[in-house]
């Protein structure tokens, strides 16, 4: 059963990837959060555009940038595997070059929770600061 504060938890949680999801055109939220027996994390539902599109884990215990980076790594994983636009994959976030094609990447770095290029360590934005 959800609660009024587990709510709250969530969308302040996924605030910083749902800007970024924004910036890239698409329209995110996070609801239903629940409990599941054996599992210590606040589980929450993902959608997209309206539909759902997977889980999303809360790491309630973790330390603040690391509960980020994991948060954005799960929904960076379920927006390429589940999103798609003209029959191919939605690239997200899309590299700040871009004339990169692929995704950038979720790093932790010195404390903060970044998107990074693969290719060039210097390219990199903190999550929730795409198109800012």
């Amino acid at each position: 059963m959800q609660t009024a504060d587990e709510n709250e938890y969530v969308i302040e949680e996924f605030r910083p990837i749902r800007h970024d999801l924004l910036a890239a055109g698409l329209h995110a939220e996070t609801g239903d959060p629940h409990r599941v027996a054996g599992d210590p994390r606040l589980l929450a539902w993902l959608r997209v555009d309206g539909e759902r599109i997977g889980v999303l884990a809360f790491d309630e215990v973790a330390a603040p940038a690391e509960r980020l980076s994991t948060l954005a790594g799960f929904t960076q994983d379920l927006v390429v595997e589940n999103v798609f636009t003209d029959g191919r994959s939605f690239t997200w976030p899309r590299c700040l070059d871009r004339s990169h094609r692929h995704p950038m990447v979720v790093v932790l770095d010195d404390g903060r929770a970044l998107w990074r290029c693969p290719r060039d360590a210097g390219l990199a934005v903190s999550i929730g600061e795409l198109g800012a």
